[in-house]
């Protein structure tokens, strides 16, 4: 039998990675207190429906701005966008690399095994991440009132 169907969760893998890498590379950062992020100069309107109808951030509210602000050099508002922007964006680093050096060699795909299973486990710990982040960002708000 082919390995055909054993490549193709890698290429999906390995496209959304580069869908994500090339979508942050397009946007640029928004300007200060601005919760938007621009393309080519155009401020793109919010996805956060829970924001929207609550006024209540949702736990992966800032991710888009984070990571596009991380992309683009400016580490210190990624940090203030979200605090999982930058982790996030080295795990899709990661992912890429595995899936591009797994569909390479065939060395790899018998080697790199160890590494792919703990990116993958690896993927479980965010959920846990984000809810601890929303719980933190949900007290400073309380807090501040």
């Amino acid at each position: 039998m082919d390995e055909a169907p054993a490549r193709e969760p890698r290429l999906v893998i390995l496209g959304v990675c580069l869908a994500i890498l090339g979508a942050a590379a397009l946007l640029h950062p928004s300007e200060p207190n601005d919760p938007r992020v621009r393309l080519a100069g155009t401020p793109l309107p919010g996805l956060c429906m829970m924001r929207q109808l609550t006024g209540v951030p949702c736990p992966g509210c800032g991710l888009t701005r984070s990571i596009v602000s991380a992309v683009h050099g400016e580490l210190r508002e990624s940090f203030f966008h979200h605090r999982l922007g930058l982790a996030i964006l080295f795990y899709v680093l990661l992912q890429a690399a595995h899936s591009l050096i797994w569909l390479a060699s065939g060395w790899w795909r018998a080697h790199g095994t160890l590494w792919g299973r703990t990116l993958d486990r690896g993927l479980l710990a965010f959920p846990v991440l984000l809810a601890v982040n929303w719980v933190f960002t949900l007290v400073r708000m309380i807090a501040s009132f």
